[in-house]
C-alpha cells in the first residue's frame, strides 16, 4: 500500500497546471499534452512491468517504479520548457508509475486468497489516497513557494 501511496502522485498533476500556465505563459492545450502522453506511456509500461514482475519478482518493479517517479518529479521541477515537461512527467513519471503498479495486485492477490477482494481493494485504495494526501500538500507547497 505504501508503493500505491507514493506513485498515487502522478494523479496530482491538476494541482501544477494552472501555475505552470501562468509562470511560463503556455496554453491550457499544451500543458494537456502531458496528459495524453501519460496516457500513452501507460499502454506499453504496463506491459512491461506486468512481464517484468513475472520474471523477476515485484521488488525491481517497485524499485525501478518508485526511482523512475522521483527521477520524473524532479526534472519536471526543473523544467523550463514543454519538451522537459513532456518528457520528465509525461514520459518519466508515468513509466516508473506504470511499472511500480504493476506488482502491488498480484502480490496482494497471493498473499491473502481468503480476502482477495478486501485485499486487491485497500492496495488501489492506497493510490487513490496518495493523491488525496499529495495534492494538498503540493498545493501548499506551490504557494509558499511557487
Amino acid at each position: 500500500m505504501l508503493l500505491n501511496l507514493a506513485l498515487g502522485a502522478f494523479y496530482t498533476w491538476s494541482v501544477f497546471v494552472l501555475p505552470l500556465e501562468k509562470a511560463f505563459g503556455w496554453s491550457h492545450q499544451q500543458t494537456s499534452w502531458v496528459f495524453t502522453i501519460a496516457v500513452i506511456a501507460t499502454v506499453a509500461s504496463f506491459l512491461l512491468g506486468g512481464r517484468m514482475q513475472d520474471t523477476r519478482g515485484p521488488r525491481p518493479c517497485g524499485v525501478i517504479g518508485v526511482t523512475l517517479v522521483g527521477l520524473g518529479f524532479s526534472l519536471a521541477s526543473l523544467t523550463t520548457s514543454l519538451a522537459l515537461l513532456y518528457t520528465a512527467f509525461g514520459f518519466v513519471v508515468r513509466v516508473g508509475n506504470a511499472i511500480g503498479y504493476s506488482p502491488p495486485m498480484p502480490v496482494a492477490s497471493k498473499w491473502f486468497r481468503d480476502r482477495r477482494g478486501l485485499a486487491v481493494g485497500l492496495t488501489v485504495a492506497g493510490y487513490g489516497a496518495g493523491s488525496a494526501l499529495i495534492g494538498p500538500l503540493a498545493t501548499a507547497l506551490i504557494d509558499q513557494l511557487g
